[in-house]
């Protein structure tokens, strides 16, 4: 049974590090704000985010200083040597696979702390899609913080139960709190009740209270001391800038968007059942527990302001969906766990809900394979725009090329990472782009290729929007090429 149970993670695990290699899924928008800033430290030593637009809303000395979210994704990326954009995507390929099979390991533990004497073919089924649902969810986020948020969450949950001491319980869940908390605020928001959770249902309530306090101490000493240590900044700024962003980031509280969001998505195919099934089991799983009332009322409690935050972080900010990946990592817990030990309707449910939500892998397994296909499409266009660039005299337009049906990701490689650093780094040295119609496509030692969407032929070049992530779904593009003039 264990090769069985382990067999489904594995596999996926190995198809993340195969994405990784091939750079897939490329960087969308959000990752000009969170991993470009690691490539810029790796290279400078300079935490600063030169090429996303609000940075410069808050920065108290209007310069590019990173200071507007957790900062120990950036600083990580640049301790790992990640100076360029297929560094990155190894390392999050490395790290989806490590999340994966973290995830599959916590559950064993849970299962086995349950006294189960060896895990059942129900629990391998129900892991095995849940690790596909897991994928697809870091897959969509990747070049975010949260997939780092969802490491630390699953390390830290699995090392406190390999004991039964309630201070160490309480320190290593605040330890990682507390990295979280410097990593993603929100993330580690939804980590602390979903923890509070496991131990109103694992410990009494002495063993809470200790651990309980332990766990508040950790969490403090820990932000206090990484901060400390690896915010190359001053503290103060990286406080104002998080109550600036926070401040311009809430309100807007919308359900309009709930069902194509999270029903429909293909990327993660019917999140919010993945949620609810998780929450219906979480409730029967604390219905029927063993514990006292005060610690029944407690647990509830908590699953009560852990579906409030859900609401206010993610369904009603359609499409946060990054906000709500701890909820969904602890919904998939609970089915593993528990789904399996309810009647043969829940664990139908389980099963259907998890089927649909694999989907979203799978459809990302095939965009891979078109990403690549259309990969070798576009290098073989710029390896022509560099035969051609020999010929190009100052100024001079040197080709029209009409490439049809290369896909928006294909030009992710470049677009989204490459673009939106090269030009940040263009323009504050003086050499700004050509002015010229066309979005931004891709820039290329000295040249700069833009390409213009045949529904949108006027669209300024200065026209850089924060979702240059391909969500238009647009397919033609017609591609220039320019030289970029020296000062």
């Amino acid at each position: 049974m264990t090769l069985r149970f382990w067999a489904a993670p594995i596999v996926v695990a190995t198809t993340l590090l195969v994405f990784g290699e091939l750079r897939y899924p490329a960087l969308h928008s959000d990752a000009v704000a969170h991993a470009l800033p690691g490539m810029q430290y790796a290279r400078t030593g300079k935490l600063e985010s030169p090429t996303w637009h609000d940075t410069y809303l808050f920065s108290k000395q209007g310069d590019a200083q990173f200071n507007y979210h957790g900062y120990l994704y950036p600083v990580l990326l640049g301790r790992l040597g990640c100076t360029n954009v297929p560094k990155l995507l190894f390392v999050f390929g490395v790290g989806n696979a490590l999340s994966v099979l973290l995830f599959a390991y916590v559950v064993w533990r849970l299962v086995k702390q349950k006294g189960a004497p060896t895990v059942a073919s129900g629990h391998a089924i129900l892991t095995g899609l849940s690790c596909m649902v897991l994928a697809s969810w870091l897959l969509l986020t990747q070049g975010r913080p949260e997939p780092l948020a969802v490491l630390i969450a699953l390390f830290a949950t699995g090392l406190s139960f390999s004991t039964e001491q309630p201070r160490l319980i309480g320190a290593i869940l605040g330890i990682g709190a507390a990295l979280i908390v410097v990593t993603s605020p929100v993330s580690a928001a939804t980590f602390t009740v979903c923890s509070a959770i496991a131990l109103f249902l694992r410990l009494d309530w002495p063993a809470i209270r200790t651990s309980a306090g332990w766990f508040l101490v950790a969490l403090l000493a820990c932000i206090a001391l990484a901060t400390q240590t690896l915010f190359p900044g001053d503290p103060f700024d990286l406080v104002r800038g998080l109550r600036a962003h926070s401040a311009l980031r809430t309100g807007g509280h919308s359900l309009r968007m709930l069902p194509p969001i999270w029903l429909f998505a293909p990327e993660i195919p019917g999140a919010l059942l993945v949620m609810v099934i998780g929450a219906g089991v979480g409730v029967v799983t604390i219905g029927t527990a063993a514990i006292g009332g005060a610690r029944r009322a407690a647990a509830f409690g908590a699953l009560a302001i852990a579906a409030g935050l859900l609401y206010w972080s993610a369904l009603a900010f359609s499409p946060r969906s990054y906000n709500a990946i701890i909820i969904v990592l602890a919904s998939l817990a609970t089915i593993c766990v528990a789904g399996h030990t309810l009647n043969r309707a829940v664990r139908f449910a389980c099963v259907g809900v998890l089927l649909i939500g694999s989907m979203g892998f799978a459809n990302q397994v095939r965009e891979c394979v078109s990403y690549v296909r259309d990969g070798v499409k576009f290098e073989k266009l710029t390896s022509e725009v560099d035969r051609l660039s020999s010929q190009l005299q100052p100024g001079e337009r040197i080709g029209l090329f009409e490439y049809s049906k290369i896909t928006w990701t294909g030009f992710n490689n470049f677009s989204d990472a490459l673009t939106f650093y090269e030009l940040g780094q263009a323009v504050r040295a003086g050499r700004p782009p050509v002015e010229s119609p066309g979005r931004i496509a891709a820039i290329r030692f000295k040249f700069i290729i833009v390409e213009e969407p045949f529904s949108d032929p006027t669209a300024g070049v200065y026209r850089l929007r924060s979702d240059l992530g391909g969500h238009e779904g647009v397919r033609d593009y017609n591609v220039y090429v320019y030289e970029l003039r020296d000062p």
